[in-house]
């Protein structure tokens, strides 16, 4: 349920004395706005009309007592608000060096300034306490420290080489800029203040974690795109309440599977993918009905364009049980694409399956690894199974056979004869071995292309 929705000016927003402030979570990703965004939130103020729009924020009231700070968690807009909160204060800091050139009717300008950075009932003494990610929140107390806002902070190491500093190092260089091409500090700065002050902002207050996340995904209008992973996360978030779960848990296990699957994205996605691919039919399982014509209901194949939809089917139907799956298969695809250090007797075979550029079998090597046991696989008939896909990929990214297109189909029929065959044992591995060679280019075809210059029609494989 939706408790209000006004649209403030900044000075609103920032209000001295208002008995608010405002937490960004420790499951919001880092503050990740760059120049690009930075000069054209700057410009876009400085630029247009008192009472510019600069987009919305929407925020749960986690208050209890009546007399305390009312605290608001922010679900969507940080970035809004680090970012107005850095060039307020960098105008703060320009105001401070010119404070004997302010005139007797200005010199509330200042202090009013200061009063709406400083919340004395806040947790950490100021109307925004940044997430903790990527040091975030160190950086920005950082800056409030140097500012004489805060009493105290650590500066961490490189501190000037994170988006906190550099934002706040930008705001402070285009404030010198306007100066000097203007030759009068105070006018400049009053006059950048009170655009800023006078920008709108829409304020969204929301009762739940559920109804914050049911809004998230449309009115982030000026922040980074979110990306389908994202947004997994924030379903998850939403559904952990009503699944019985807390919120802090789920973001917990969130960030386990993430750190199995490194930080790149595409690393996160074909995980996803695959993980979908593998494990279709039990998968789609439940989501069949008596009389159903379709066999796979969420779909035939996991690709960019339906991953979320898919997901958001899985999620919202069992959150606990698809929690515990996909973190076994996180931790098992982990030691797929080596991104742990623990050396396994898989180790060096992977490594070459990996270099040979073998990534499309990694979902028919994570069924194998997730069901040895019930398909009674031995560990030996694993390890010939990756060197045999690495023979395979030798030769298919020499001779371009099959297509890439059908990489996933294969596999994929591959983990269907296994469960539609009820094979077991060594008769998988043979099936794989019968598979990929009636699949694979011919001797000839494949001499051919080794007699060829194959440094120059594929330097990676070579």
């Amino acid at each position: 349920m939706i408790k209000s929705v006004h649209d403030y000016q900044i000075d609103d927003v920032f209000k001295k004395d208002a008995g608010f402030c405002y937490m960004i979570p420790k499951y919001q990703r880092e503050y990740t706005w760059g120049q690009y965004q930075w000069k054209d939130l700057y410009d876009d103020i400085c630029e247009n009309d008192n009472g510019y729009f600069i987009g919305s924020i929407i925020c749960i009231d986690n208050s209890s007592d009546a007399f305390q700070t009312k605290e608001l968690e922010v679900v969507d807009g940080q970035q809004r608000l680090t970012t107005l909160c850095l060039l307020l204060t960098a105008i703060y800091n320009r105001l401070k060096i010119h404070k004997d050139e302010l005139d007797e009717d200005d010199e509330d300008e200042l202090p009013a300034l200061r009063k709406s950075i400083i919340c004395k009932g806040a947790s950490n003494g100021l109307i925004l306490c940044p997430q903790i990610q990527n040091h975030n929140q160190a950086d920005f107390n950082v800056v409030m420290y140097e500012n004489g806002l805060l009493k105290s902070a650590k500066r961490e190491k490189n501190w000037g080489n994170r988006k906190i500093a550099k934002c706040y190092k930008y705001f402070l260089q285009r404030l010198d800029q306007d100066i000097e091409e203007s030759g009068d500090a105070v006018k400049t700065l009053l006059e950048i203040k009170s655009k800023v002050s006078k920008a709108v902002l829409v304020k969204i207050e929301v009762g739940s974690h559920a109804e914050a996340y049911t809004l998230f995904e449309s009115l982030n209008n000026r922040g980074t795109p979110l990306t389908a992973i994202d947004l997994m996360k924030n379903l998850i978030l939403a559904r952990a309440e009503r699944s019985g779960m807390t919120c802090d848990d789920c973001f917990e296990d969130w960030q386990t599977l993430l750190g199995y699957l490194t930080d790149d994205y595409s690393t996160q996605e074909r995980f996803f993918r695959q993980y979908y691919n593998a494990f279709k039919n039990r998968l789609n399982e439940p989501f069949r009905t008596d009389g159903q014509r379709k066999k796979d209901p969420l779909g035939y194949i996991a690709t960019r364009s339906n991953l979320l939809s898919i997901f958001e089917e899985l999620i919202s139907r069992d959150l606990s049980g698809f929690m515990s799956d996909i973190l076994v298969c996180g931790e098992i695809y982990s030691r797929l694409i080596l991104s742990t250090d623990d050396k396994t007797k898989y180790t060096n075979s992977l490594t070459d399956l990996s270099r040979i550029q073998g990534a499309p079998s990694y979902l028919l090597l994570m069924y194998l690894f997730k069901n040895q046991a019930t398909l009674e696989v031995a560990d030996a008939d694993i390890l010939e199974t990756i060197k045999l896909l690495t023979r395979f990929f030798v030769r298919r990214n020499i001779t371009d056979t099959p297509n890439t297109r059908d990489l996933n189909k294969i596999f994929m029929q591959i983990i269907s004869d296994v469960e539609e065959g009820k094979l077991t044992g060594t008769a998988i591995y043979q099936h794989i071995y019968d598979e990929l060679v009636r699949w694979s280019a011919t001797d000839e075809l494949f001499e051919e292309k080794l007699k060829g210059d194959i440094y120059e029609e594929n330097a990676g494989v070579a």
